[in-house]
């Protein structure tokens, strides 16, 4: 069987991975979706969105949130039974943690200093 890997941050973002898919799938390749190397559960739940619209990601999904010593959801995406549970609600379904945003942003970059 012949296939694939895609990766958004190389393609350029979720359309062209979505045309790539597109693509391979009429040339009957499969697909493994992959995710940038430390990525946060908020790529890793748009990687995980786009490979239940795509048809032929026989390959599987790769996501690396789970070696994030912090991770920027509330509820990190993770994997479980040999797949993942497609965040649900609006977005990406994920509910960002303002608290460990907070730590990490730089004095000054704050939203009233940006008014």
């Amino acid at each position: 069987m012949a296939g694939v890997a895609l990766k958004t941050i190389k393609l350029g973002g979720l359309a062209s991975v979505i045309r790539a898919a597109v693509v391979s799938d009429s040339l009957g390749l499969s697909l493994n979706l992959a995710s940038k190397t430390g990525g946060s559960s908020i790529g890793a739940a748009a990687l995980v969105h786009l490979g239940y619209a795509l048809p032929n990601v026989d390959w599987g999904i790769n996501i690396t949130n789970q070696s994030l010593v912090v991770d920027f959801a509330k509820r990190p995406i993770r994997q479980k039974d040999g797949g993942f549970e497609c965040p649900a609600g609006p977005g990406l379904g994920i509910k960002v943690d303002e608290d460990v945003i907070a730590n990490y942003r730089l004095p000054g970059c704050d939203r009233k200093s940006r008014k």
